[in-house]
């Protein structure tokens, strides 16, 4: 996960991403090298996720131009007052906001494309690399094999893009392999087999030594 964020750095590095999160006061300027390499990990991963959370919030704008009055969720507005999983799942399933999230979608696939012009898209690719890795954390701590394989997927253009060789050398054979396990050995993985936990606390499993990017 190191070299992935060392390889999230590579691609900011320039962007005056520095700047935002050194006067933002996120990190000390002492700091920043090792944020924008991945050695400093908990740090480095404090900074994207509040980097991810600001672009969220400029996607507010979406709002302005919904044909959905966000008012008019109820289903939202009870998730946020209480947030659990059964109102998370009757938010999920009510037919007005998968309307509304269709609409976000498209709204960002927009921006993907270039709608609002190339500094947007760059900030919502970085945004989307952000998430990336923390599908990929996500599915450690889960077990979720197949998530895992999805994620490994998609972690492969940013280590090829940004020059780190070895990584990009072997992540797409590694995948390959994973997506050709013999029966036997796939079940193994999906029986906590490429994650450990020292407790029976959900979603604290770490990965087994080389199973990490």
């Amino acid at each position: 996960m190191s070299a992935y964020m060392g390889a999230l750095g590579t691609m900011m590095s320039g962007s005056g991403f520095e700047d935002i999160v050194v006067q933002s006061g996120i990190c000390a300027s002492g700091s920043i090298m090792q944020v924008m390499n991945g050695k400093h990990y908990n740090r480095a991963m404090r900074v994207h996720q509040q980097m991810m959370d600001a672009i969220d919030r400029l996607l507010e704008v979406f709002l302005e131009q919904s044909t959905t009055d966000v008012n008019h969720l109820p289903e939202v507005a009870l998730l946020a007052e209480e947030n659990n999983r059964s109102n998370y799942l009757e938010a999920q399933n009510s037919a007005s906001f998968k309307q509304f999230k269709t609409e976000f979608q498209n709204f960002t696939d927009d921006i993907r494309r270039g709608g609002l012009e190339k500094t947007a898209q760059f900030w919502i690719q970085y945004r989307d690399c952000v998430a990336d890795l923390l599908t990929f954390m996500q599915a450690v701590k889960e077990n979720d094999f197949h998530l895992y394989i999805q994620s490994i997927h998609q972690l492969c253009s940013l280590l090829f893009s940004a020059d780190r060789q070895n990584y990009a050398r072997y992540l797409p054979l590694y995948y390959v392999q994973l997506t050709s396990l013999p029966s036997a050995a796939e079940a193994m993985m999906h029986n906590n087999g490429f994650s450990v936990s020292r407790s029976k606390v959900p979603c604290c499993r770490i990965p087994v030594q080389g199973w990490s990017i």
